[in-house]
């Protein structure tokens, strides 16, 4: 009689699909979220892009933003051609120019002259017409007075231990310890008549040109 033998099968046990990878589908979904992500990106620089030529056309032709995006409507592909190369030229540091605040002089004033006095310490401004002289920041007034060669002045305290005084100024109407906000009117000054400032921080001169922010016409 023959003898039995045992045969155990030892070759691989194979599913269908098992060819595949278990990974596979997770690369692919991960690659998906990565286009997807890149997507979202270049969405949004484009809006940002398209935003700051916006504001820019409605500056330039002073309309308000409602008005500026009817005129941007392009009405055939060369107009199109047109507002793209605009747009492809939007860097970064002019959209940092577009959203950054306004720099203004400390004080509103029309001025047609400049010329710096007492080393650098007094300037005087000519104005260019008869006119309002306004603060543009937030102050208070510390003294009112008469000073025998420059005419009446006011002390405003601008805060951080900091003085600013100014020369020739008519139709004075404050009062001592009054504060004033942003665009409060301190007197007027006539046409071609000379206005001096001054400003000290703790008791020390200060150049009166940058601290006041003044572009001036000389």
């Amino acid at each position: 009689m023959a003898a039995q033998r045992n045969v155990i099968e030892i070759s691989a046990f194979c599913t269908e699909g098992a060819g595949k990878p278990r990974f596979a589908g997770r690369v692919a979904h991960a690659a998906r979220a990565r286009g997807a992500s890149m997507l979202v990106k270049i969405g949004v620089c484009c809006a940002a892009a398209a935003l700051v030529l916006l504001i820019k056309i409605a500056s330039e032709n002073k309309h308000d933003p409602a008005s500026a995006l009817e005129n941007t409507v392009v009405t055939d592909e060369s107009e199109l051609d047109d507002q793209l190369g605009r747009l492809k030229f939007v860097e970064l540091p002019g959209i940092i120019e577009v959203f950054s605040s306004e720099n203004k002089s400390l004080i509103g004033f029309d001025c047609a002259s400049s010329e710096m006095l007492e080393e650098d310490t007094l300037i005087k401004l000519i104005a260019k017409t008869d006119q309002s002289v306004l603060i543009n920041a937030a102050c208070e007034v510390e003294d009112l007075g008469e000073d025998a060669l420059l005419g009446p002045f006011v002390v405003l305290d601008m805060g951080e231990d900091t003085a600013l005084t100014i020369y020739g100024l008519t139709e004075l109407s404050l009062e001592k310890g009054q504060p004033l906000s942003a665009g409060d009117e301190l007197g007027g000054i006539p046409a071609k008549m000379a206005l001096y400032a001054s400003v000290k921080r703790q008791g020390r001169p200060l150049d009166p040109l940058s601290y006041l922010n003044l572009d001036l016409e000389q």
